[in-house]
């Protein structure tokens, strides 16, 4: 599977928001 840069800050980006999303969660309970 090649990873160009495109796909690698589209995946970096998702990562981020996935982390932001369960951090807010966690702070909001």
């Amino acid at each position: 599977m090649a990873m160009n840069m495109n796909t690698y800050i589209m995946i970096a980006i998702a990562v981020v928001v996935f982390c932001l999303i369960v951090y807010y969660m966690f702070f909001n309970k």
